[in-house]
Protein backbone atom coordinates (compact mmCIF):
# COMPACT_ATOMS: atom_id res chain seq x y z
CA UNK A 1 0.00 0.00 0.00
CA UNK A 2 1.38 3.58 -1.09
CA UNK A 3 -0.20 6.46 0.46
CA UNK A 4 1.11 9.60 0.02
CA UNK A 5 -0.11 13.84 0.79
CA UNK A 6 1.13 16.87 -0.28
CA UNK A 7 0.18 20.48 -1.73
CA UNK A 8 1.87 23.07 -3.80
CA UNK A 9 0.88 26.76 -4.37
CA UNK A 10 0.15 27.39 -7.67
CA UNK A 11 0.34 30.87 -8.79
CA UNK A 12 -1.91 32.14 -11.84
CA UNK A 13 -4.64 30.24 -13.43
CA UNK A 14 -2.43 27.32 -15.29
CA UNK A 15 -4.81 24.92 -17.45
CA UNK A 16 -2.30 22.59 -17.27
CA UNK A 17 -2.64 19.71 -14.62
CA UNK A 18 0.19 18.69 -12.70
CA UNK A 19 -1.55 15.71 -10.89
CA UNK A 20 -2.77 14.84 -8.26
CA UNK A 21 0.13 15.40 -5.06
CA UNK A 22 -2.06 13.13 -2.32
CA UNK A 23 -3.24 9.51 -3.37
CA UNK A 24 -4.18 6.06 -1.92
CA UNK A 25 -2.59 2.96 -4.24
CA UNK A 26 -3.04 -0.90 -3.21
CA UNK A 27 -2.30 -3.54 -4.74
CA UNK A 28 -2.24 -6.88 -2.93
CA UNK A 29 -2.64 -10.26 -4.01
CA UNK A 30 -2.96 -14.14 -2.46
CA UNK A 31 -2.32 -17.00 -4.29
CA UNK A 32 -3.00 -20.78 -3.20
CA UNK A 33 -1.47 -23.73 -4.58
CA UNK A 34 -2.71 -27.36 -4.43
CA UNK A 35 -0.93 -31.00 -5.03
CA UNK A 36 -3.56 -32.81 -6.94
CA UNK A 37 -1.66 -35.91 -7.42
CA UNK A 38 1.88 -36.50 -9.17
CA UNK A 39 2.50 -33.61 -11.39
CA UNK A 40 -0.72 -32.05 -11.16
CA UNK A 41 -1.09 -28.59 -9.63
CA UNK A 42 -4.27 -26.91 -8.97
CA UNK A 43 -3.75 -22.62 -8.71
CA UNK A 44 -6.57 -19.89 -7.07
CA UNK A 45 -4.72 -16.41 -6.99
CA UNK A 46 -6.67 -13.34 -6.47
CA UNK A 47 -5.41 -9.44 -7.29
CA UNK A 48 -6.86 -6.37 -6.20
CA UNK A 49 -5.66 -3.10 -7.79
CA UNK A 50 -7.25 0.12 -5.94
CA UNK A 51 -6.00 4.01 -7.20
CA UNK A 52 -7.56 6.68 -5.48
CA UNK A 53 -6.81 10.51 -5.80
CA UNK A 54 -7.38 12.50 -2.16
CA UNK A 55 -6.91 15.88 -3.74
CA UNK A 56 -8.16 17.82 -6.72
CA UNK A 57 -5.72 17.63 -9.50
CA UNK A 58 -7.08 20.84 -11.71
CA UNK A 59 -8.56 20.75 -15.04
CA UNK A 60 -10.10 17.40 -14.49
CA UNK A 61 -12.14 15.39 -11.33
CA UNK A 62 -9.98 13.23 -9.06
CA UNK A 63 -9.49 9.29 -10.58
CA UNK A 64 -11.29 6.75 -8.16
CA UNK A 65 -11.07 3.38 -9.65
CA UNK A 66 -10.74 -0.33 -8.18
CA UNK A 67 -10.85 -4.01 -9.63
CA UNK A 68 -10.13 -7.82 -8.55
CA UNK A 69 -9.53 -10.52 -10.73
CA UNK A 70 -9.04 -14.18 -9.88
CA UNK A 71 -6.88 -16.28 -12.05
CA UNK A 72 -8.01 -20.18 -11.57
CA UNK A 73 -5.54 -23.00 -13.47
CA UNK A 74 -4.46 -26.12 -13.74
CA UNK A 75 -0.64 -27.16 -14.30
CA UNK A 76 0.64 -30.47 -15.28
CA UNK A 77 4.33 -31.12 -15.02
CA UNK A 78 6.41 -34.49 -16.30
Amino acid sequence: MTSTTGDTLLIGNSPISLGPLAFNFHKPSAALDVDLVKGWVWRTAWGYYGYNEKSDPGVISARDFHSNSATLSLRYAF
